[in-house]
């Protein structure tokens, strides 16, 4: 097998690890969450939910598995499931949400009158870091870290810089990259921190 071929078929176990950890909810962990919100619950509005994707489901190894937040997020994608929630629970007021919901729609507006994709630009600069426990690794052992870093994007984020790090051995990976990373690598010192500035348009 070739270096590419092993990559390849690593990354795909890789993901599927991930989407079973992601989809780790039964059936019956779903009854018992929306029971509470559909005393009247059955077998078809679960099936009617499921067939319209509000209800997040895979197959996983010849078992049926729920997205681990399916039961939450039903109420985000289905309308009448939301207004069962909110006559329950009342309305929780999100103003961030609420922001974001007048902001876009100002966006939307300036974009189709400009005919640019772009519109009412910002600039963003991020400091974020991780940090390892002590005796996690025994000192003087490499840390290898990936942590996320922007996509560029054209008609969206055309620029992405990376300013600081207190690594001296790091690789970002190509602008085109779908789910882009900056690799950090470190010798362990009692308490590592890994971390880098990032400027962003």
């Amino acid at each position: 097998m070739s270096d590419s071929t092993k990559t390849e078929w690593l990354d795909r176990i890789e993901i599927m690890n991930r989407i079973r950890k992601d989809f780790s909810m039964t059936e019956e962990d779903v009854r018992k969450s929306l029971k509470r919100y559909f005393p009247e619950l059955n077998d078809s509005m679960l099936r009617e939910w499921e067939a319209d994707k509000s209800l997040e489901m895979r197959i996983i190894d010849g078992e049926k598995k729920y997205f681990r937040h399916a039961d939450l997020n039903l109420f985000r994608l289905d309308k009448e499931a939301g207004r069962r929630k909110a006559e329950l629970d009342g309305k929780v007021s999100d103003k961030l949400y609420d922001f974001y919901s007048k902001y876009a729609g100002t966006i939307i507006d300036k974009v189709k009158k400009s005919g640019t994709t772009i519109a009412d630009p910002k600039r963003f600069r991020v400091n974020y870091s991780l940090e390892v426990p002590l005796n996690t690794v025994p000192d003087g052992e490499s840390i290898s870290c990936w942590l996320p870093f922007p996509v560029i994007h054209s008609k969206r984020q055309p620029e992405a810089k990376l300013l600081t790090t207190n690594c001296n051995t790091y690789i970002i990976a190509p602008p085109e990259t779908p789910q882009r990373t900056i690799y950090l690598e470190k010798k362990q010192r009692k308490t590592v921190q890994l971390g880098l500035k990032s400027h962003m348009k």
